[in-house]
């Protein structure tokens, strides 16, 4: 299933056709970008051709590394906006880092999480997320104050039917969030740290 999923991102912009090569090459240059320029320079030469996978890979050392967010930031996001427009549940893993990103850099630009809101939910995308990024997308909208209330239930749901097999990281961002943000429900919030706490139980020797 994994390689199929990877085949699936390669191959997601079927119309422009792309050549493997050029997405193989293109997924090894991002590794070396080390400011916002050198990613904007990258979108601008590649503009219609930036795979899924790039773009996840991209905005996630973006916030991995904490780049500066200087003055060729704004450009960069107006490329994010554009590119993620026409995502659908092939690419839900690329969508999802990218958001992550995003609210991870603190980047709360309005017509970016309204796109995002519509993604989710007037497409219907919040349904192929799994319990781990549902805890990290909650930690994200909360820490940029974004997502409507029906957005947030519906992955305040999804974690709480999964709790049970959740790692303690994803369980404890989604306490974070769930209780900074007032909008968690206090007896699933009650449901997540009694997991926490069993889960440290289980490491004792």
């Amino acid at each position: 299933m994994l390689k199929i999923g990877s085949f699936l991102r390669r191959f997601y912009f079927g119309a422009r056709d792309l050549a493997m090569w050029k997405h193989d090459m293109m997924v090894s240059m991002v590794p070396n970008f080390m400011n916002c320029r050198q990613h904007l320079d990258f979108l601008n030469t590649n503009e219609g051709q930036i795979p899924p996978k790039v773009l996840g890979d991209m905005m996630t050392q973006i916030a991995g590394f904490e780049l500066d967010l200087d003055e060729y930031w704004p450009d960069i996001c107006k490329h994010v906006k554009k590119i993620i427009s026409d995502y659908d549940r092939h690419v839900i893993t690329e969508l999802y880092r990218v958001t992550r990103a995003m609210g991870k850099v603190g980047e709360g630009n309005q017509e970016f999480w309204d796109l995002i809101e519509k993604k989710f939910m007037e497409d219907g995308l919040v349904r192929y997320l799994n319990e781990s990024e549902a805890a990290k997308l909650l930690w994200a909208m909360c820490n940029v104050g974004r997502g409507s209330d029906t957005l947030w239930k519906r992955l305040e749901n999804e974690i709480s039917r999964h709790y049970v097999t959740m790692e303690t990281e994803d369980l404890n961002e989604a306490i974070y969030a769930l209780e900074v943000s007032g909008k968690g429900d206090s007896n699933i919030i009650l449901k997540l740290k009694s997991r926490v706490q069993a889960n440290k139980l289980a490491l004792l020797p």
